[in-house]
């Protein structure tokens, strides 16, 4: 499982220097940064979980919102 603190150093790394800091609210946050977000760090460090059908359904509800909808 990934630790807070590497969700933060790739954030510092990779994100903000990109994007700029995140806002009080994700949901404010550029829906860009989001995918890069996902991409980069979310979907590479929780595959494993795609086993589960409930995590599998949130995966594809994220992806959707992020990829599909406009």
């Amino acid at each position: 499982m990934t630790s807070i603190m590497e969700f933060k150093e790739f954030l510092e790394k990779r994100i903000y220097p990109k994007y700029g800091p995140q806002p009080k609210r994700f949901k404010n946050w550029n829906k860009r940064a989001l995918r890069d977000v996902y991409v980069e760090f979310f979907k590479p460090h929780y595959t494993h979980l795609c086993n589960n059908p409930e995590f599998r359904k949130y995966l594809q509800e994220i992806e959707h919102n992020l990829f599909e909808a406009s």
